[in-house]
C-alpha cells in the first residue's frame, strides 16, 4: 500500500518561526513549500496539490476568511497557527471549516499527530 504524498505548504511570515517548523516538519518526513505571505495563493495551492495549508491566522496581504475560502474552494484543509487572537475568532475559523488552530507557541506532536491523520493511503 502507498501513501499520498507527505506534501504541505506553509505559509508564516516571521522568518524564524518559518525557518523552525520547516525544519521541523522536513525531519519529520514532510516536502514543505513555504512562503512569507499569501501571494497568488489560489494557484499556489493547485500547483503544489498538498496535503493541507498551514497558515498564520494573521497575514499582512490577505485575512485568515479569505485563505480559508480560497483553500476549501481547491480542496485543501487548513491548520491556522496564531497568537493573540481571541478564543471566539479561532473557533469562527473552525465553524467555517479550518481543521484547526494552534496557539503559539504549541507542542509539535499535537500538530505532527494531526497531519499523519491527513495523510490517506492510496490503492495501488
Amino acid at each position: 500500500m502507498n501513501v499520498q504524498s507527505k506534501q504541505l505548504c506553509l505559509i508564516e511570515p516571521d522568518e524564524a518561526v518559518r525557518s523552525a517548523l520547516t525544519s521541523m516538519l522536513m525531519q519529520n518526513g514532510w516536502q514543505v513549500s513555504r512562503d512569507d505571505h499569501a501571494g497568488n495563493l489560489s494557484d499556489w495551492l493547485e500547483q503544489e496539490d498538498p496535503v493541507t495549508l498551514i497558515c498564520e491566522s494573521r497575514l499582512p496581504d490577505i485575512n485568515a476568511e479569505k485563505v480559508l475560502k480560497i483553500a476549501k474552494e481547491k480542496g485543501v484543509p487548513v491548520i491556522f497557527l496564531g497568537h493573540g487572537r481571541d478564543i471566539e475568532a479561532a473557533v469562527e475559523l473552525m465553524r467555517k471549516g479550518a481543521i484547526d488552530f494552534f496557539e503559539k507557541p504549541f507542542h509539535q506532536n499535537r500538530l505532527l499527530e494531526l497531519l499523519e491523520s491527513l495523510v490517506v493511503p492510496v490503492a495501488v
